[in-house]
C-alpha cells in the first residue's frame, strides 16, 4: 500500500480542488496550506520555485527575497523547513521584450539576485532560456554581458557562506560571504547614483571588482575605502 501513496496522494489533490463550492474563480486556486494539509512531505524532496524578473518592479528581487522568507516561515510551521530550495525556471529580460533594459543592465541584475538568492536559502537556479531577450547569451551563443557576470558571479561565491547582510539603509543592498580565506560583500543601491565606502581595521584590505571581474580603482580616505 506504501508504493502507491504519491499517486493517491494526486487523486486526492485534484479530488479536493473539484470539490470548492465558490464559482468565484480565485476560490479554486491552491495554495501551500491546501496543499500541506494533504501531509505530502515524504513524498519529495525539494521545494521548486519559478521565480521571474519580470513581475518584479524594475526587475529588482525584492520582492521575491521577502517572498521567499515568508515561504521558508511557514515551512518551518510544517516542519519542512530543511528541504533544498530551487528556482528551476528564471530569467532576466533585455533588449526588445516590453519588460527589456540594457544588456548591461541584465548583467547588474544576475550578480544582485544570485547574491540574494543565496542569502535566502536558494541554492540553485536554472535558466528558462539561454539565449536571446531572456538568456545570457546571444542567438547564436555569443555572449551578451550576463553571460560574463554569470561566469564572474560562479567563480566568486563558489566555496562561500552567507553571512549576514547590512540593514538600515533603504538604498543600500549589501551582502557578505565568507570565503576560504577572506570575506566577499556584494553591495549595490537601489537608485545606482550613490557613492559606496567601506572602513577597515588595522592592516586589512580592500579589492573591489565590477561584474566582469575587473578590479576597481578605489581611493583611500584615512580608514576609508571610497568606490565611485
Amino acid at each position: 500500500e506504501q508504493h502507491d501513496r504519491p499517486q493517491r496522494l494526486c487523486v486526492a489533490f485534484h479530488e479536493q480542488y473539484l470539490d470548492k463550492t465558490s464559482h468565484k474563480p480565485e476560490d479554486n486556486a491552491w495554495g501551500a496550506t491546501e496543499f500541506y494539509n494533504l501531509n505530502p512531505q515524504a513524498h519529495f524532496d525539494i521545494t521548486d520555485l519559478h521565480l521571474y524578473s519580470s513581475d518584479a518592479p524594475g526587475q529588482f528581487w525584492d520582492k521575491h527575497v521577502h517572498g521567499v522568507r515568508k515561504m521558508k516561515a511557514f515551512l518551518k510551521t510544517r516542519g519542512d523547513a530543511e528541504k533544498p530550495i530551487w528556482n528551476s525556471e528564471t530569467s532576466f529580460f533585455s533588449g526588445r521584450d516590453q519588460f527589456g533594459f540594457s544588456e548591461k543592465e541584465q548583467a547588474r541584475r544576475v550578480i544582485q539576485w544570485y547574491a540574494q538568492s543565496l542569502a535566502v536559502g536558494i541554492q540553485r537556479n536554472f535558466w528558462y532560456r539561454v539565449t536571446e531577450e531572456r538568456g545570457i547569451t546571444n542567438s547564436d551563443f555569443t555572449p551578451k554581458p550576463s553571460f560574463a557576470a554569470h561566469v564572474t558571479a560562479a567563480r566568486e561565491f563558489t566555496n562561500t557562506t552567507y553571512q549576514g547582510e547590512e540593514t538600515g539603509i533603504s538604498d543600500l543592498r549589501a551582502y557578505h560571504f565568507q570565503g576560504q580565506d577572506k570575506r566577499k560583500t556584494v553591495a549595490w543601491t537601489m537608485s545606482g547614483k550613490k557613492i559606496l565606502a567601506c572602513q577597515t581595521q588595522g592592516e586589512d584590505t580592500v579589492a573591489v571588482r565590477d561584474m566582469w571581474g575587473n578590479p576597481i580603482p578605489i581611493k583611500r580616505v584615512s580608514d576609508c575605502h571610497v568606490i565611485d
